[in-house]
């Protein structure tokens, strides 16, 4: 069974390929980096300082140039445009209107293949972009606002199945974002503000049971958090101060029992470590100062005083009771016998 690991890993592991952006000085677009399977890059998208779009770069997956599309000599005013391949497949279309890129354009690959759709109002992006995979499934849909993500965006596996729910604004993810299981189960939801953790954060289980329950502030762990075993009983509690362990620090068997306890003080271990067995015995002890190992202590002599065991009552068969009367019925008849031969004895002396 896979225990919470303690630290934010887990949560820390899922990523969300948001594009990446770099500004002008007045706080317009400069370039916009889309990003997809983790760290291969899709295309680059450059803007002028008005706004508009002046140049796109696609890429391999293997970093190397697909095509570069220069727009600065656009001239069409108002109608539909088309560029090309070389083998003459069509490369994308859009619509101008007034020397604007308006409503839909769509971008293929060299054999057709439907790869993008991109929403424009006045030349900037506004509206959904839609990137699709080589089986005609959408990767991932973003909405833009003024050529930046502002409102959902949703995030897909290769199966085409839903693989995270995350909202934007400005650019910055903010609000609720979840992940999901490729069985549709949900992984991580979380709470973000200005593209930082704030507030609880919760991992599951597979089968859909609670793992970890985070509390963050600013993007950093703070105050109680909370770790559970598959079948719900609690694992583990820790507390942190400003992302750092602080205080006290306990695991617990799935019984309910202490497992161990420990201190913390600024993120490093002080004070004493005890480990215990299920019946409650002390079986390791460690004393520690700022993280460093100060002593072991021998587990001997370090088991808890155990009660005294009560002598239980034996409950004898009728047979046991019938002989136990024939016995003391012969002890009696028999000190009788003993104590009149010695009363005899002595009448004769006298």
């Amino acid at each position: 069974m896979s225990l919470p690991s303690l630290t934010t890993k887990e949560i820390d592991e899922i990523k969300i390929e948001k594009p990446g952006f770099e500004y002008y000085d007045n706080g317009k677009v400069k370039v916009e980096k889309i990003i997809v399977d983790k760290d291969v890059f899709l295309k680059e998208i450059y803007y002028n300082e008005q706004g508009q779009i002046s140049e796109i770069i696609n890429y391999r997956k293997d970093g190397s140039i697909y095509s570069k599309n220069d727009l600065t000599h656009e001239v069409m005013k108002t109608g539909l445009a088309f560029t090309y391949y070389e083998n003459g497949k069509v490369q994308s279309l859009k619509y101008f209107v007034d020397g604007r890129i308006n409503w839909e354009e769509k971008i293929f690959d060299d054999e057709g293949q439907l790869m993008e759709v991109v929403t424009y109002r006045k030349g900037v992006k506004s509206g959904p972009h839609t990137i699709y995979s080589k089986k005609n499934l959408k990767v991932s849909e973003i909405n833009y606002e003024n050529n930046i993500p502002n409102g959902k965006a949703t995030y897909f596996y290769e199966n085409g199945d839903v693989k995270a729910e995350v909202n934007f604004k400005d650019g910055k993810r903010e609000g609720a974002s979840k992940v999901f299981f490729k069985n549709g189960m949900l992984k991580i939801q979380e709470s973000m503000e200005d593209d930082q953790r704030n507030g609880v954060t919760e991992a599951f289980y597979e089968s859909g049971g609670l793992k970890e329950r985070w509390n963050f502030r600013e993007g950093m762990p703070e105050n109680i958090c909370t770790f559970y075993y598959k079948s719900g009983s609690l694992y583990a509690t820790k507390n942190y101060v400003r992302g750092k362990e602080e205080g006290s620090q306990k695991k617990f068997f799935e019984s309910g029992k202490i497992m161990e306890e420990s201190n913390f003080r600024n993120g490093q271990l002080s004070g004493t470590l005890r480990q215990y067995d299920e019946i409650g015995n002390i079986v390791k002890e460690e004393v520690f100062d700022r993280g460093d190992h100060v002593e072991s202590k021998n587990s001997i002599g370090l088991e808890r005083e155990k009660p005294p065991i009560k002598a239980q009552p034996v409950e004898l068969t009728k047979k046991q009771k019938v002989r136990k009367i024939i016995n003391f019925s012969l002890v009696f008849i028999l000190t009788l016998l003993i104590v009149y031969i010695i009363f005899n004895v002595i009448i004769y002396i006298l």
